[in-house]
C-alpha cells in the first residue's frame, strides 16, 4: 500500500517540525513554522512580520547584521523578503540560523501533506566553528 505520511497533530506557529523537503521529498528536513495558512509573511531588514506584526524570535540566530535603516531595499532574501500570502494547507518555514538557512524564502511554501511530525528533541547541534555542542544534543526542543 503506498500513500502520503501525514501528521494528524496541530500545528501552530513557532513549532519545529520534520518535513519532506519539497526539492527532494526522499530527503527529511526540519524547520521551523512561522507563517500558517493565510498569513502574510515579509522580511525587513531580517526582522520577520507576520500580517503586519514584527514577529519575536528570541531563538533567531544571525551571522551578518541586518542592513541599516535608510539602507536601500536587499535583493537578498536574508535580509528583505516579500511579502507573500501563505496559501491554504501550506507552511511558511524558516530555519533559525537565518543567514544559512535552505528555507521558504528559497523553495516556497511546504504543503501540509509533507509534514511528517513535530520534533521534540535535538540529535545534534554544530556550533560556528564546525564542532558539535555536546551540551545541547537530547535536549528538548523549544
Amino acid at each position: 500500500m503506498t500513500g502520503v505520511q501525514t501528521c494528524a497533530l496541530p500545528i501552530w506557529r513557532g513549532d519545529i517540525i520534520v518535513f519532506k523537503f519539497p526539492k527532494d521529498p526522499e530527503r527529511d528536513f526540519i524547520k521551523r513554522v512561522i507563517g500558517l495558512p493565510g498569513d502574510t509573511i515579509e522580511l525587513k531588514r531580517k526582522a520577520v512580520y507576520v500580517n503586519g506584526t514584527p514577529l519575536e524570535e528570541p531563538y533567531a540566530h544571525f551571522i551578518e547584521p541586518a542592513r541599516a535603516v535608510g539602507d536601500p531595499v536587499s535583493d537578498d532574501v536574508r535580509q528583505d523578503y516579500g511579502p507573500v500570502t501563505v496559501p491554504p494547507d501550506q507552511y511558511f518555514m524558516m530555519g533559525d540560523n537565518r543567514d544559512n538557512s535552505e528555507d521558504s524564502r528559497y523553495w516556497g511554501f511546504l504543503p501540509k501533506s509533507y509534514v511528517k511530525g513535530k520534533a521534540e528533541f535535538i540529535y545534534f547541534s554544530m556550533a560556528d566553528d564546525g564542532g558539535a555542542r555536546f551540551e545541547r544534543i537530547g535536549k528538548t526542543v523549544k
